[in-house]
């Protein structure tokens, strides 16, 4: 009975051993999401736009919010969402807006990157 209990109890101490990866994640809240495009100020004719932003270690998904004109002055909120790839294609009207991104996984969240601004003539 002592040889069962100790094997069950090895087994469990490996199981636990083995499994921390899947139960502790990086902790997400000291990094910042770097953007890639499009440029900051950048004035595009291009409706159709692809906004873009860096891999982040220990991201499993990312939240991207657009806000029209500016998001200490919001006018129209065009999107809060989550995005699981590293890039989001949208489609927007004439104006000015500003874009930003954060990453997320089950435990925690980055703060979000710097703001940028694209303007659509």
């Amino acid at each position: 009975m002592k040889k069962i209990i100790k094997a069950i109890a090895i087994v469990w101490f490996l199981l636990i051993i083995c499994s921390c990866s899947q139960v502790f994640e990086k902790p997400l809240e000291n990094d910042i999401v770097e953007l890639t495009a499009p440029a900051n100020n950048v004035t595009t004719i291009f409706r159709n736009n692809t906004f873009a932003w860096e891999e982040l270690d220990g991201a499993t998904k990312y939240r991207l919010q657009i806000a029209s004109p500016r998001f200490d002055s919001i006018v129209r909120f065009i999107t809060d969402t989550p995005v699981t790839k590293t890039n989001l294609t949208l489609t927007l009207d004439s104006g000015k807006y500003e874009w930003r991104v954060k990453a997320l996984n089950n435990s925690s969240s980055s703060n979000y990157s710097k703001t940028r601004t694209i303007i659509i003539l």
